[in-house]
């Protein structure tokens, strides 16, 4: 029987501006993406014995440099909780940092035009736009501790759906376009173990599959000829095909949608 893990409440932190609170970040970020790779290596591309070699610079770097969200959600006990109450800012985010267990990551990325949208050929989707008609973002890395498991792990998602989705309508705001854009998220959902599973999750949250595309076009749409000779040089499988999802997004929908979960985060108290 799997232990019991204590009540917690669960909090997400995007990678923070100031500099040393983001050095504490990119460690626990490395740590994650480490995890991930010893946890279900069939599940990413990239391989653990290459990963671990990177400086933490390299981490760091990542994070500032990184164009969209990059989240990470931490289980803090309820006596730590219980703390936070008069806490704020900067000083908030670094006592999670510091007394929170790392339980949950995603990184997101966009808008990106669309000659980098993956470059799969067209989707299948209806509703493609013009570029200033629609916003277009990559989901990347999504990763949960192994323990997190059934409504645990259920509650962990809604938390960084949330925050995603807040992102989202943020980013979909602030264009001058009336009315504003559309959103298009697009992921790459690799062959394995965990594909059916991973389809299943993905299309009962109304995502829909868009087409396939190999290992070597992602690389050619996100870095070009160097990313792929890099990837070569790893022995990547440059031809292994991806099976790649969509979802729209209306700020509407983003509206209707980020309510809904705070009312029921709200309902089931935020525990863990």
């Amino acid at each position: 029987m799997a232990p019991t893990i204590p009540a917690m409440d669960t909090h997400v932190i995007q990678a923070p501006r100031e500099s040393q609170s983001r050095h504490k970040y990119a460690t626990i970020f490395r740590e994650l993406r480490l995890q991930s790779l010893r946890d279900d290596p069939e599940a990413f591309t990239e391989r653990f014995d290459a990963v671990v070699t990177r400086p933490i610079d390299y981490w760091y770097n990542f994070i500032e440099q990184h164009n969209g969200l990059i989240h990470i959600a931490f289980g803090v006990s309820k006596s730590d909780a219980s703390k936070l109450a008069n806490i704020t800012s900067i000083a908030r985010n670094d006592f999670i940092m510091k007394h929170g267990r790392p339980i949950g990551m995603a990184v997101n990325t966009g808008p990106v035009p669309s000659d980098q949208f993956l470059s799969l050929p067209g989707s299948q989707i209806p509703l493609n736009r013009p570029d200033d008609q629609e916003q277009r973002f990559h989901a990347g890395m999504l990763f949960h501790v192994a323990d997190m498991r059934g409504p645990q792990r259920g509650l962990l998602f809604e938390h960084l759906v949330l925050d995603r989705d807040q992102w989202l309508l943020d980013s979909l705001r602030s264009t001058a376009t009336n009315p504003p854009p559309l959103a298009r998220f697009r992921g790459n959902v690799k062959p394995g173990r965990r594909q059916k599973d991973l389809l299943l999750f993905y299309t009962r949250a109304g995502w829909y599959i868009a087409g396939t595309q190999t290992w070597r076009s992602n690389l050619l749409a996100e870095g070009g000829q160097a990313a792929i000779q890099a990837a070569e040089v790893r022995g990547d499988n440059m031809d292994e095909v991806s099976i790649v999802v969509e979802k729209i997004f209306t700020v509407p929908q983003l509206e209707w949608q980020i309510s809904k979960n705070k009312a029921i985060l709200s309902k089931r108290g935020a525990r863990l």
